[in-house]
């Protein structure tokens, strides 16, 4: 196991840009649709997300809210992980991976507990682990003395471990952000 770390992080500083480089930090809100694989079932979510890069690589955090139709459910979403990252053209296309966890709630239980379901610990809801990934890319569009504002559009897939709610989630989004380079000149 240690070899493979030692391989992952010699391949991360080879295949690294050159040249001092203290970080990112990126922040971005967006909106999400998603299919499941209950019949009949589909979703709509709004998107939170926060991460810092490092040459290649970089940890997130997202934060999703969102309904679906089966069951009338109310979704509170929370994922994190890491991604890798390139350039090409003059964007930034990234594979991330991590680990997700989903509160389902169906419309009775938000109705009976609205700060509970809220909260987190509201009757009825489902609570639901997994493992997430999604292909995006962040295009820029305004350089400014800090970093730069981007557009950022993926498409993502979940699987979701119980029989509570559906065991996958796909889906796509789109999504504006601020990229700051930390220790950049201004």
């Amino acid at each position: 196991m240690r070899r493979w770390i030692v391989i992952a992080i010699m391949l991360g500083a080879v295949g690294a840009p050159g040249g001092a480089h203290a970080g990112e930090l990126h922040v971005a809100a967006g909106l999400d649709a998603a299919d499941t694989s209950w019949k009949g079932d589909s979703a709509g979510y709004t998107r939170l997300e926060g991460s810092y890069r490092w040459k290649r690589w970089s940890v997130y955090a997202m934060s999703k809210g969102g309904y679906a139709d089966v069951d009338e459910r109310l979704l509170q979403h929370i994922g994190v992980g890491g991604a890798v990252w390139a350039s090409w053209r003059g964007t930034r296309p990234y594979l991330r991976l991590g680990f997700t966890h989903q509160h389902e709630n169906p419309r009775a239980a938000v109705d009976a507990d609205p700060a509970g379901t809220l909260l987190g610990y509201g009757s009825g809801i489902r609570h639901r682990g997994g493992a997430g990934g999604g292909v995006g890319m962040q295009i820029p569009l305004r350089d400014t003395k800090w970093g730069d504002f981007y557009v950022e559009v993926e498409t993502y897939a979940d699987a979701m471990l119980g029989e509570q709610g559906p065991a996958w989630y796909w889906g796509a989004g789109a999504a504006v952000g601020f990229r700051y380079e930390l220790g950049r000149k201004k």
